[in-house]
């Protein structure tokens, strides 16, 4: 099988210089088998695979895609291309820092041999930092509650300085956490959903700012598309004047996000009226019109049901519906 051709064949961390026609070559440093055949064609990877896209320094080149700055490629598409019909670990695509205006990132004819993901994720900014001196939980109905917060009363925050920033627990109890920050005073953060665990004074935090936007410039247009692909996950990315963050074009294809903001994006995820999402956590979506929203909780939780699918309230958490066409309530 093809484990067999890549122990067999020409290996190396680059492509041979002259190349023929059917020419097998593994590439040790990305763990992907090629085949020459007018160019290099990725046929199977066996271990995991990153791969680098850069809208200012990349190019769409033979050879790019594999490091960083000069050696990323400049589109999306480009890299999703790069990609192997069949994957033998995950993958991560990291999208540099930058505005995107490149044409929809299309995914399709990706395979898995076993349980992997493709992730696309992007560097964020820390804005600050800081120990909490308390926090609290959410707690209430829709028409009356109280939002979980985090204080540090040694802060002198401008009020509503960090609003759709991303606040982070760093470290101490209740580290990993994610939340979109709702609104602040002086010393007090209020973020959007619940905590899991609520942090105290052994927490310390970050707050930080999207570096990766994709500008999409029509609100006709979308991000990304799936044709029936599933296992994909896409984080810490901001979306500009789109019509969806990721149109699907079947009922095959499933995605997650994850921190993931939307402004200006009329449907945000879409199907023809049914629902393509299968999981949610910690996403802000502003100016949005959703498909058939069920039941709402304040920012918590969401139960969803479509054409095709179902998405269950554990599954749909600190979810921020802003400036929603049908039946969210925010306040």
């Amino acid at each position: 099988g093809y484990k067999t051709i890549a122990m067999a064949c020409d290996n190396g961390t680059s492509f041979p210089s002259s190349p023929v026609t059917g020419q097998w070559f593994y590439r040790t440093d990305i763990y992907t088998l090629f085949i020459y055949e007018a160019a290099w064609k990725a046929i199977i990877s066996f271990g995991a695979v990153s791969l680098y896209v850069d809208p200012t320094s990349g190019s769409d080149a033979v050879g790019k895609g594999y490091t960083s700055g000069s050696g990323a490629t400049a589109s999306r598409q480009y890299a999703v291309a790069l990609l192997p019909p069949i994957n033998g670990g995950n993958v991560t695509v990291n999208l540099a820092a930058g505005t995107y205006t490149d044409a929809a990132t299309i995914i399709q004819g990706k395979a898995f041999s076993g349980a992997y993901t493709i992730t696309f994720t992007a560097p964020m900014t820390t804005q600050d930092t800081g120990t909490a001196t308390s926090a609290a939980a959410y707690s209430g109905g829709v028409s009356a509650h109280v939002k979980a917060v985090l204080n540090n009363t040694g802060k002198a925050y401008a009020v509503n300085a960090h609003v759709n920033r991303l606040l982070v627990i760093t470290g101490g109890t209740g580290s990993g956490q994610e939340r979109f920050v709702y609104s602040n005073t002086a010393t007090q953060l209020v973020v959007v959903g619940d905590w899991d665990t609520v942090p105290n004074a052994t927490s310390t935090y970050a707050i930080k700012t999207f570096d990766t936007i994709i500008n999409c410039a029509d609100t006709r247009s979308y991000a990304f598309k799936q044709v029936s692909q599933k296992s994909i996950l896409y984080k810490y990315i901001k979306t500009l004047n789109a019509k969806d963050f990721m149109y699907r074009i079947d009922n095959q294809s499933y995605a997650e996000l994850h921190s993931i903001y939307c402004e200006d994006t009329i449907a945000t995820l879409s199907y023809r009226g049914g629902i393509v999402v299968s999981s949610w956590s910690n996403c802000v979506i502003a100016t949005a019109n959703f498909q058939y929203p069920a039941t709402a909780q304040y920012c918590q939780a969401l139960s969803w049901s479509g054409n095709s699918a179902t998405v269950g309230a554990d599954e749909c958490k600190n979810m921020w519906i802003k400036r929603a066409s049908i039946g969210i309530v925010v306040g």
